[in-house]
């Protein structure tokens, strides 16, 4: 069916330069054409020679051109009958105006009436999509589907999806469908067979479940806050509340003045859909567990998991040797570790839990408990001392330090000792932490540095009351690191001539039990053929040395190459020669083996330590550490250790060490005056 319609009526063939046009109401679109002797471009009608009837050929001409300039897409149905060429619209909202006839393109008033022209517009209904309104589901469940309401400025009688053209039937204005979550639709409606519009290529609803949930917990001594957070999104999910009961509802994404312990945060978006998440408010702001165990530890560990198909896989970190990977699974060797009946072995554990047990379980079934130590304080240190407050503007305040006492956090009272800053700010003083001023509590939500009082500044949130600056006492309880350091010792005299393996067992009510099981201990008098190593360092963080611990391994030994590490300038001359300078180091190649992947990377950690004894003898690493294998389809490798003689006892200060002592570490910005003396504030 067309719509609008115009009759154009060809009195006359037309004449070079004679062009004709109209006006479209869609986009404001001019049509027109103009006559040549030879179309060689668009909008261009071939004069053509003459046939029997007057105007028929212009009228024959005017037709092709128009469908190649202007109906490649069928808009249009255009028919002739001899001279008179009939135009309809496919579109019920188009309409035809402002026809012209000119005699000379180049002369737009100069008009003519070779073609005359009948307007004839649609007044009937246009079918509009005037609304789209996504709801709720009722058919489907909310979490995987939504509603969707279209509303047409007259009924329609059938649509169809671009994905999908199946006709379904429309009896109501608006009409309704739902659709999956996390997929866009293009919706064709229709009248009739005579009218059809679409809609855009619409913003789909986004998938939403529990892993879309972020939550980040705060604690401080007035209360923990919870802000929870939206991720991973792609599409809308409407207006958007929040609860911790699935009751009481609220648009704002922060709970603050939370008491310690467990909660569920639910997340209701727009369409129905409840997702929730559990989280903790934690004294100390221990949230997430947090258990670790250095490779470069003397003995080997791995977590225990149980292995499924959609569960956890099988890792280096989670396997024995024996559990490992090995290209024929029967070669994949038991590690035994060798250890005297003499050694006495340090072990250390990075930990949040609560509660951590050690056994040793040995051969015959039975059990014995070790005793584990904490050797930090990391978690929950309190600090309470002097500072200067002073007016930021825009409602905020500002706080430095120079120096001043400090006190016991509880009970207020000098503790006679000092502190010096100089500007720069104590250990809690980064964004995110808490302190308090007169019992209030403030968050740090910036650091900043002010050029004329030279010091590092906190910033928080507080309307400032006082002086240009007001002498104050400030107190925060914060965590050093979220973790503590533990240890605890393995004595192999209890347990000679037997083989057994060591438990960790952590748990806590905040989080899920860890457990760690070592590789085989086996304990004799003597470890034939074997090499003691005994290593320490600083720059290996990933062992708190500040304890005093030492690694210690005993490795199956292959053969010892020695060597020289050589070098020397010479002087050459016509006559003679003579050595400049030359320089000459023992070296040992130690080659191990056979042992596990595990073991071998145990191997690398420690020989790369600066210090390593091995034999009594003082070494360092003199190359890079290779190793052969798997051997023969098994799990097994060689380990070449080139090795360089240090010529004496290599000098390591532990007090450099400053990771995670118990003591505060402040280190103040020193100013000197011009006489080269270190000023101090008084």
């Amino acid at each position: 069916m067309g719509f609008s319609k115009i009759t154009l009526t060809f009195n006359d063939d037309l004449a070079i330069n004679e062009r004709i046009g109209f006006s479209t109401s869609v986009l404001s679109l001019e049509i027109y054409e103009t006559w040549v002797f030879q179309r060689l471009q668009s909008k261009q009608v071939t004069q053509g020679t003459p046939t029997g009837i007057s105007g028929e050929r212009s009228a024959i001409n005017f037709l092709t051109a128009f469908n190649l300039d202007f109906n490649a897409t069928n808009q249009y149905e255009i028919s002739r009958t001899d001279n008179v060429v009939v135009i309809e619209s496919n579109n019920p909202n188009l309409d035809f105006s402002n026809f012209y006839n000119h005699s000379d393109f180049n002369n737009p008033i100069d008009d003519s009436t070779n073609v005359t022209e009948l307007i004839e517009n649609y007044t009937g209904d246009v079918l509009t999509i005037d609304d789209i309104q996504f709801l709720e589901a009722t058919e489907n469940t909310p979490c995987t589907h939504y509603r969707v309401e279209v509303t047409t400025s007259i009924e329609a009688t059938s649509y169809y999806f671009s994905d999908d053209e199946t006709v379904i039937p429309i009896t109501s204005n608006p009409f309704y469908f739902e659709r999956p979550r996390g997929a866009g639709f293009r919706v064709w409606v229709n009248l009739d067979d005579e009218q059809l519009v679409s809609s855009n290529t619409l913003s789909f609803i986004s998938l939403f479940n529990t892993e879309n949930i972020s939550i980040v917990s705060n604690s401080s001594p007035n209360g923990g806050t919870a802000t929870i957070s939206l991720v991973n999104l792609i599409g809308d999910l409407g207006d958007v509340e929040y609860s911790l009961n699935n009751t009481d509802w609220q648009s704002s994404n922060v709970f603050s003045g939370l008491e310690n312990g467990d909660y569920t945060a639910y997340v209701r978006d727009g369409f129905g859909c409840i997702a929730s998440k559990t989280f903790v408010v934690d004294a100390n702001n221990i949230t997430d567990p947090f258990s670790y165990i250095s490779k470069s530890n003397s003995i080997r560990f791995a977590t225990q998991e149980t292995f499924e198909p959609c569960g956890a896989s099988v890792n280096d970190e989670n396997t024995l040797s024996f559990q490992a990977f090995a290209r024929n699974q029967r070669l994949a060797y038991k590690e035994s570790q060798a250890w005297n009946s003499c050694d006495t072995i340090p072990n250390q554990l990075w930990s949040n839990y609560e509660n951590i047990e050690v056994k040793v379980l040995k051969q015959d079934g039975t059990e014995d408990v070790v005793s584990i130590f904490q050797l930090t304080e990391n978690i929950g240190r309190k600090d309470a001392r002097d500072a200067i407050s002073y007016d930021l503007g825009n409602g905020q305040t500002g706080v430095y330090f120079l120096s001043g006492n400090l006190y016991d956090y509880d009970t207020d009272v000098d503790t006679d000792t000092d502190y010096l800053l100089n500007g720069g700010l104590p250990e809690w003083g980064v964004i995110g932490n808490y302190f308090s001023i007169d019992s209030a509590w403030y968050q740090i939500v910036n650091t900043l540095y002010d050029e004329d009082l030279q010091a590092e500044v906190l910033v928080i949130n507080a309307i400032y009351s006082g002086g240009a600056t007001t002498n104050i006492i400030v107190k925060s309880i914060y965590n050093r690191q979220k973790f503590e350091v533990h240890e605890f010792n393995i004595v192999m005299a209890s347990y000679n001539n037997t083989c057994f393996q060591v438990q960790i067992t952590e748990t806590d009510d905040r989080f899920p039990t860890k457990v760690w099981l070592s590789e085989y201990q086996n304990v004799k008098t003597e470890q034939k053929n074997t090499i003691e190593m005994i290593s320490y360092g600083i720059d290996n963080t990933d062992v708190f040395y500040a304890s005093g611990i030492q690694q210690k391994a005993r490795l199956p030994i292959i053969n010892i190459e020695g060597g020289y590490d050589q070098e020397s300038e010479v002087n050459k001359g016509d006559t003679s020669s003579g050595l400049v300078s030359g320089s000459l180091h023992e070296t040992n190649l130690f080659i191990i083996g056979p042992v596990t992947k595990e073991i071998y990377r145990l191997i690398v950690e420690q020989a790369s330590n600066e210090v390593v004894i091995i034999n009594g003898t003082y070494y360092i690493k003199n190359g890079e550490i290779e190793k052969e294998g798997p051997l023969e389809e098994s799990n097994l490798y060689e380990v070449r250790l080139p090795m360089l003689k240090s010529r004496g006892r290599a000098y390591l200060n532990r007090d450099e060490q400053l990771l995670d002592t118990n003591d505060n570490l402040e280190v103040s910005n020193l100013v000197i005056d011009s006489d080269g003396n270190y000023m101090t504030y008084q």
